[in-house]
Order: structure tokens, then sequence, then C-alpha cells
């Protein structure tokens, strides 16, 4: 077993708070992985985890989980697309009461 002093320090895109808060053992070992690897990674898990979340919710209706699953598609396929520089219109303003 690795001891947790000999593991590379974190890098300031593991810092996030948020992966952190979702899954402490997702953000510990995340640091086995190659550093060019690690930001990329973590990303996508909490894009796994933001999806997942959506699609069990009770909180909405399956019609509004759906479009929102199909925005958070669209801004997944097109990032540069939802960059307005505000939060109007995103993704996390669509998020019904109780999921935010």
């Amino acid at each position: 077993m690795v001891s947790p002093a000999a593991l590379p320090p974190p890098t300031p895109a593991m810092d996030l708070p948020l992966l952190k808060g979702v899954s402490r053992s997702f953000y510990l070992t995340i640091r086995l992985l190659p550093p060019a690897l690690r930001a990329p990674i973590a990303v996508g898990y909490l894009l796994a985890r933001a999806t997942d979340t959506v699609a069990d919710t009770a909180a909405a209706p399956q019609a509004e989980r759906l479009a929102l699953l199909s925005a958070m598609a669209q801004a997944i396929d097109t990032p540069e697309s939802g960059r307005s520089g505000g939060t109007s219109g995103s993704t996390a303003s669509a998020l019904p009461a109780g999921m935010a």
C-alpha cells in the first residue's frame, strides 16, 4: 500500500472544494494519475456526478430533467457557446428549486 506521504502534492486543479466535497476518495486517489491527466479526469468525474444527480432526482418532473440533461449535453459539446460573462441562460440557472 502506498503511504499518503509518498503521494505527490495536490495540484491547483485538485484543490477544488467541489471535487473534495463530492468525493473524498476520488479527490485523494486522483493524485495517483499523471499530472497531465488529473484536471481532465476530475472534470469528467464532476460532469458525470452532475448529470447523474439530475437524472436521479425526484425534485423535478421527468420532462424538466430531460430538458436539463439536454442543455447540459449541449453545454458539454459546445462549451464556448455558454460563456456570455454571466449566468443568465446558463445550465445552472435552469435547476429547479431544491436542486441548486
